[in-house]
């Protein structure tokens, strides 16, 4: 596996500090997820008036889900799409099929 930038520290060749690499999709993915979680539930604490909790909420807490999936991940592909230089002159093409494996994948997380 590919690490970048972090495969010097493990003693193995580096192809691509960062874009491409699994340390670009872990930092990446993982912070854009992040944020939007915790978007998400401060925008449906604002609306159901209490804190997002499945038990008490079953609905909420699924769309929740969703959408913070959805969004974190589309979030991470246009960034991946506008920044990555691997992807220069299909840019676009590369934006449209990360948002289809998004909203593919975000239907599985419920």
């Amino acid at each position: 596996m590919d690490y970048g930038i972090f495969n010097k520290i493990l003693g193995r060749e580096v192809g691509e500090n960062f874009w491409g690499t699994r340390t670009e999709d872990i930092v990446g993915v993982a912070g854009c997820l992040a944020v939007t979680d915790h978007a998400s539930q401060g925008i449906f604490k604002k609306i159901l008036g209490k804190e997002l909790c499945f038990a008490k909420s079953p609905t909420a807490f699924v769309a929740h889900t969703f959408l913070f999936i959805f969004a974190g991940v589309t979030i991470y592909v246009a960034g991946d799409a506008a920044l990555n230089p691997a992807h220069e002159g299909k840019r676009m093409q590369e934006f449209k099929d990360g948002t289809y494996a998004s909203y593919v994948g975000s239907n599985t997380g419920e």
